[in-house]
């Protein structure tokens, strides 16, 4: 079988080595002769009065790695950034940061940002060859002003097109009256994982089209039916941290967590019963709970005729019927249904969550519908799940960018600029937006990296990344994040906001005075903020204990100190009460969660959100090509999970390739074997399979979005991410992905130690015996410095892994000594599995391994030059000055 080792780092022979070696000492010499003066290293003459020389300044801000809008605080040394942490005041994610959000520092300073305005000049029309030249900030800006003055004054603004993420908050009305400036342009807000199904279930349910707020924290009983809460989902940060503290011993218990999906997630390893399904029968499960809990006259809060409408909407959804379908046997979905609906624990304890994208096909809204209704006669509208404190993402469907793909071939628009987003890589490929964008006239890109997107655009503008700008975020209802710039910015770019005031007062006419004349996007900002909390007026005709309470409050100045100190600020929201619409129960709910026909091709494939790339945004940074995913241990490139016996099946092995093929597409990937699939199933992550975003991703992995249909999921208009039949051909070619654990049995050396929840409320733990020692115990006069881990709340999100190596400046080693275990990362994660989990699944404990700062440290002992040594506190410290590498 044939190799094919792609790396990062070209292996250099020994031979080249010494050639290289000595011809480089006379090469210095002449070079020294150059009259090329030497550059210098020329410190602050006078240096900002924010800025001491070693002592860090922190800033608050507002990630942008995903909808979330988790708050962070950023530590910058000398003008720069760098270390991004998260911000404890912040609502949303309290102090915590995702893997991404840690890594966000390499999207600031990528090398390969586009550093400047560029216009693509076409070389050879016939080829298809182009090349793109640099051009002044002020061309660029008045060829944009030109194109867009020209359509509209023809008439024409409403061939003008503008695609951008959700924006929310200042940047959302900005651009909502830049729209209206270019003519009546259109506006679709893509996001790749727009949870369509969740928004049009509540519709069709409740008359709101919201993603709810869940309550993981007074969740006593939390059922998940493929929901990926712990890694992409609406707010993972925010979730993980509520779910850890229900993980915790509270006086004898702690809360019960099962996950139903066909692939094993990491979600998934944290369950104590993780239970695999076929694709898309996960709402049937859920509609068969529902029917127990009513047929068992268990439901709480819902009125007796209202009971009956939903019986009748599951009447045809028995356990034994959804067994047979599902593959999860009656008696569980009984069981399950009962511990959902305990009436012991009353009404408005228990949590059901759908919806994710790696368990959304063709039946994603009724199966989220079903849900719902699992939740409503649990009692858990209102309590834990919130529509007060909802989210506020307004995201365009797919089924609108699928319309717009069509308008463009059609030659409606004449005029596409696209902010940052990459829908040609993140679309099906069976869409072939990119066929699109090459049937309008002018294609016009704000981004700050290049992608499959900006290599079919004609004119780049690059912006600001979210470290460089300002802005605000308002994620949910009633939260309001403020961000800041950090530092300079390290390009030539531009703020989206300050392009977008600057082309508007140009184009002048009624609009014009919708932007301000000066101060651009900050003064825009400001005063959208004094907005929301006016200066209060002066009192004149006061007593004096009115005077001074107007004199005490605070002027917008001081509220507006304060809102950057604190990266935004917050406002109570009113609970919402939400009843069923009379037309739900005309709906056949029950035809509705069939699961398709089944597929003539061998196999269903799963495609399921990365937690290091999300849907690709994170591919070009090496931190996250670096860490090994959390279950699987792979680093630099994606493949296609299946089980062993589907491997033998189709004659292949690990890291074999193979063709994976569809009605819409065709991919080779590298096997990964993976045993904890449902039958029939393949899995492959999205993320992965760049062509155009740059040196670390371009080449990496497989992308399995060009396998799924182009149709939109009939209900809700989103993406059928799951559910396409695949067939499997093992080719003669191994191209092995890089695992860095493969073993995940201890072999019964304890490692990862557990002990149930009834010994350790019964006093019956026996902890292990001190090991004797050769060496004396250091004294410890006023402190003694540790760390304890709570490896219940730990779920293995690489969070920690990625803040080592930005803390330390860990390298990076590239795919080819990944591959040959050459890793130097100082902290690791590994996952070990124990039979006796209840359901499908393995017991999962994920084990942090870092440095210790142990007692009898051997690095302490074998330093030649005494640069590390043990403190009178326990610590090991280092002398850098000392140390020799």
């Amino acid at each position: 079988m044939k190799q094919d080792n792609s790396s990062l780092v070209e292996v250099v022979e020994r031979r080249t080595f010494l050639k290289v070696l000595g011809s480089a000492g006379p090469a210095m010499a002449i070079s020294a002769c150059s009259p090329v003066p030497p550059e210098k290293i020329i410190p602050f003459v006078t240096p900002p009065e924010d800025v001491i020389p070693g002592v860090a300044t922190w800033y608050a801000s507002v990630c942008g790695e995903c909808p979330a809008g988790c708050g962070t605080l950023v530590r910058t040394r000398e003008g720069r950034a760098v270390k991004v942490e998260g911000n404890p005041e912040h609502p949303v994610n309290r102090g915590g940061l995702c893997v991404r959000g840690q890594s966000s520092l390499q999207g600031l300073y990528n090398p390969d940002r586009i550093p400047g305005p560029q216009r693509r000049r076409v070389t050879n029309a016939a080829a298809g060859q182009s090349v793109l030249e640099t051009l002044p900030w002020d061309d660029a800006q008045q060829e944009l002003i030109d194109r867009v003055q020209t359509l509209r004054d023809a008439g024409r603004g409403d061939r003008i097109v503008v695609i951008t993420p959700p924006l929310t908050g200042t940047m959302a009305a900005l651009t909502s009256a830049w729209v209206e400036a270019l003519g009546g342009a259109r506006w679709i807000r893509y996001e790749p994982f727009a949870y369509e199904a969740i928004r049009e279930s509540n519709q069709q349910l409740f008359g709101r089209a919201e993603v709810p707020r869940y309550d993981f924290a007074n969740a006593d009983c939390l059922i998940s039916f493929g929901a990926d809460f712990l890694e992409t989902f609406s707010s993972p940060v925010g979730y993980a941290r509520d779910h850890a503290g229900q993980r915790r011993v509270r006086n004898g218990e702690k809360a019960r967590f099962v996950q139903i999906e066909p692939r094993l997630s990491m979600t998934g390893a944290s369950a104590d019963e993780w239970h695999a399904v076929s694709p898309e029968t996960e709402g049937l499960v859920a509609a068969a709970m529902v029917q127990t809990i009513i047929g068992e006259q268990r439901a709480q809060g819902v009125p007796l005729e209202t009971q009956a409408q939903i019986a009748a909407l599951v009447a045809s959804t028995s356990p034994e019927r959804v067994a047979a379908t599902s593959g999860l046997s009656a008696d569980t979905i009984r069981t399950l249904a009962r511990e959902f609906s305990d009436p012991a624990r009353g009404p408005g304890r228990s949590l059901a969550v759908g919806g994710g994208v790696g368990v959304s096909g063709t039946n994603a809204t009724a199966a989220q519908s079903a849900v719902t209704l699992l939740n409503y006669v649990a009692g858990n509208i209102g309590s834990t799940v919130d529509f007060g404190a909802a989210s506020t993402l307004d995201a365009s469907t797919y089924a609108d960018m699928r319309a717009l793909g069509e308008s463009m071939r059609s030659g409606a628009v004449e005029l596409a600029v696209i902010y940052n987003v990459n829908p040609v890589f993140s679309m099906p490929g069976e869409a072939d937006f990119a066929g699109a964008l090459a049937d309008v006239p002018f294609v016009i890109s704000l981004s700050s990296l290049p992608d499959e997107t900006t290599s079919h655009s004609d004119l780049l503008l690059p912006t600001h990344t979210p470290l460089e700008s300002w802005g605000d975020s308002n994620p949910q209802r009633g939260v309001y994040g403020l961000l800041q710039p950090t530092m300079q910015p390290v390009f030539d770019t531009r703020h989206a906001g300050d392009l977008m005031i600057a082309v508007g007062r140009a184009l002048g006419g009624n609009t014009a005075a919708n932007f301000p004349r000066r101060g651009g996007f900050y003064r825009y900002l400001r005063d959208t903020w004094e907005a929301m909390q006016p200066v209060p007026e002066p009192v004149t005709d006061a007593t004096d204990v009115e005077a001074e309470t107007a004199a005490e409050e605070p002027d917008f100045e001081s509220y507006w100190a304060d809102a950057l100190r604190r990266g935004g600020t917050t406002v109570a929201v009113a609970p919402v009460a939400v009843e069923l619409r009379p037309g739900v129960f005309d709906t056949d709910l029950a035809g509705a969660l069939s699961p398709p026909s089944p597929s003539s091709r061998s196999h269903v494939l799963v495609a399921y959100p990365s937690l290091h790339f999300f849907d690709g945004r994170g591919a070009n940074r090496p931190w996250l090509q670096e860490i090994p995913e959390p279950l699987l241990k792979t680093t630099w490139g994606t493949g296609i999970e299946m089980t062993a016996e589907t491997a033998n099946a189709i004659g292949a092995e690990e890291g074999q390739l193979v063709a994976v093929e569809s009605d819409h597409g065709q991919v080779d990937a590298s096997v990964l074997i993976n045993p904890h699939l449902a039958n029939g199933v393949v899995a492959m992550a999205i993320g992965q399979g760049h062509t155009h975003f740059g040196r670390y991703a371009d080449g990496r992995g497989v992308n399995p979005i060009a396998l799924l249909s182009a149709e939109p999921e009939t209900g809700s208009g989103g993406v059928q991410w799951t559910g396409t039949g695949v067939d499997l051909t093992a080719r003669d070619l191994a191209r092995p992905i890089p695992r860095l654990q493969r073993a995940f049995d201890q072999e019964g050396r304890e490692m990862a130690q557990s002990v149930s929840l009834a010994a350790l409320v019964a006093g019956d733990v026996h902890p292990e015996e001190a090991h004797f020692s050769l060496h004396e115990d250091h004294e410890h006069p006023v402190h003694r410095w540790g760390m304890s881990i709570d490896l219940d709340a730990c779920n293995g999100c690489n969070a920690c892994v990625a803040a080592c190596y930005a803390e330390n400046n860990v390298p990076v080693m590239g795919a080819d000594r990944m591959r040959r275990g050459r890793t130097m990362s100082w902290l690791r994660i590994e996952r070990f599995e124990e039979s006796g989990a209840g359901g499908d699944g393995p017991d999962n404990r994920f084990l942090p391994m870092l440095c210790q700062h142990c007692d009898h440290a051997p690095c302490e002992t074998v330093c030649p030059v005494f640069a590390t040594y043990h403190t009178d506190e326990g610590l090991n410290a280092q002398v850098y000055n000392r140390c020799v590498g």
